[in-house]
């Protein structure tokens, strides 16, 4: 599925909108193709009323926080990419923990970005000793945003596919039960503009001890252990709450995090993408334009320049008479323990510039990467026990710009190393991938990166 994007053309500002804002109404409808969600919209304005952050722009963005299974979060995610392909939008997707992924979805032209929290466990009430989890929530409580005056009825996906709300007593004691949770300032405006929502939201009903008690907030700035008990007892009458161990979690994934070397690195950059996609080009780009901030690391090197494998190109390849490609397919295994292991030494050694790799470790488990038969070596459950990860840049290229630059790819492999890759990386914890179209000048991609991915402050990555 690719584009039609003629070769190098910079994104088109009207355009890149429109096709932005077709992919949030998509979300919105439940389905896309073969692919099929569910979601419980649990806080804030209705999804297709959502006002795009601009990117840049230092605004605090409002996330939009979705409840659903890791089905629908695949789901999602896998359509996503599949619109990154047709060249409308490009993703970030990051995901540290079990319980929650994000998901940010930009514009073409990397102006307008909206960040989608998506939550597989809710561990946010009682002060999170408590969690939701969807397939707990029933069905009759499950309303496609009628109480909002918008009936997504074009869902197109079928009745159980969409984006749901829970009935507005439950959805304000939810936000209540967020705010004790995460200790949000009371004095900010945004939590002033939802309490206000809300509270107009539930006048006229009979919920009058909610309205009472969010003007209450509203005015006093705190929220009473009463409200907080009343919110949490209506909660456990109409939802099934989970207890949660938040510190014995904690611990298994500090521990884990420090065996297997999973933590995303801060400072190292990886370049993914089929051969001619252009990833030299940018790693050489940000080198040259970036005042001796960037430090650009061949891929291949990190495995071919060790001592082992030199001996085994001496005296191995003469015998089985194979080329240098063919031969490392053949190693695969090798190739890629002799890389995680100098990755792992280069995270060790102190360095103040980003390293970019124009490729990741896991590029050398895919072999045959340029014919019909384009896969992962049988080798690679090797990546899930050995080798650290670091936060990975999936350029992705149409075919009609790909046969330009390398036309010895074919189609099929094209489109197998794209699919495979991004199934393997979204599917990992943790992880932080993006997959960015590249069907522009150089400039354009590498502005877009720098501000969404090197320049951002460390506390607001995830």
């Amino acid at each position: 599925m690719g584009n039609s994007v003629p070769k190098d053309s910079p994104p088109d500002g009207l355009n890149s909108a429109l096709q932005f804002r077709q992919c949030i109404r998509r979300i919105c409808q439940g389905s896309w193709g073969r692919h099929r969600w569910a979601f419980l919209q649990l806080r804030g304005e209705p999804l297709h009323t959502v006002t795009p952050c601009k990117a840049g722009s230092g605004e605090d963005a409002d996330d939009v926080d979705l409840l659903g299974d890791e089905s629908s979060v695949y789901a999602l995610v896998d359509a996503a990419f599949e619109w990154v392909r047709a060249g409308e939008c490009h993703i970030e997707y990051s995901r540290r923990a079990a319980a929650k992924a994000t998901l940010v979805l930009y514009s073409l032209d990397g102006n307008e970005f909206v960040q989608f929290d998506l939550w597989m466990t809710l561990a946010q009430i009682d002060g999170g000793q408590k969690s939701l989890q969807f397939p707990d929530v029933p069905p009759s409580l499950r309303h496609r945003e009628r109480f909002l005056g918008e009936d997504c009825s074009d869902a197109t996906g079928g009745d159980d596919t969409g984006l749901f709300r829970l009935p507005p007593e439950l959805e304000v004691c939810l936000y209540i039960q967020h705010l004790i949770c995460k200790r949000k300032n009371l004095r900010s405006a945004r939590v002033r503009n939802r309490l206000d929502f809300y509270e107009s939201l539930l006048n006229g009903t009979q919920e009058l001890a909610l309205v009472e008690s969010l003007g209450f907030i509203r005015t006093s700035h705190q929220i009473s252990v009463d409200i907080a008990a009343a919110t949490l007892s209506l909660l456990q009458q109409q939802l099934v709450l989970h207890d949660e161990f938040r510190s014995a979690k904690r611990a298994v994934r500090w521990w884990q995090s420090r065996l297997d070397g999973s933590r995303p690195s801060t400072r190292m950059l990886a370049f993914i993408g089929c051969d001619g996609t252009g990833k030299t080009t940018l790693a050489h780009f940000f080198r040259d334009h970036s005042s001796g901030q960037f430090r650009h690391n061949v891929g291949k090197h990190l495995y071919r320049k060790t001592i082992l494998y030199k001996l085994l190109v001496i005296f191995v390849r003469p015998l089985i008479s194979r080329d240098r490609d063919r031969f490392d397919d053949l190693i695969a295994p090798v190739n890629y323990m002799l890389a995680a292991l100098r990755l792992r030494i280069l995270t060790m050694l102190p360095d103040r510039k980003w390293r970019l790799f124009d490729r990741c470790i896991h590029d050398f488990l895919f072999i045959q990467r340029k014919s019909d038969a384009a896969r992962f070596s049988r080798w690679q459950w090797l990546a899930g026990w050995i080798g650290i990860r670091i936060r990975t840049v999936h350029l992705v290229v149409s075919r009609t710009n790909l046969q330009t630059r390398r036309d010895e790819i074919t189609d099929k492999g094209h489109g197998a190393y794209d699919h495979l890759m991004q199934q393997f990386f979204t599917r990992q914890i943790p992880v932080h991938y993006t997959a960015q179209g590249h069907d522009c000048p150089v400039e354009v991609t590498a502005g877009q990166l720098l501000k969404r991915i090197v320049q951002e402050p460390p506390e607001k990555r995830t």
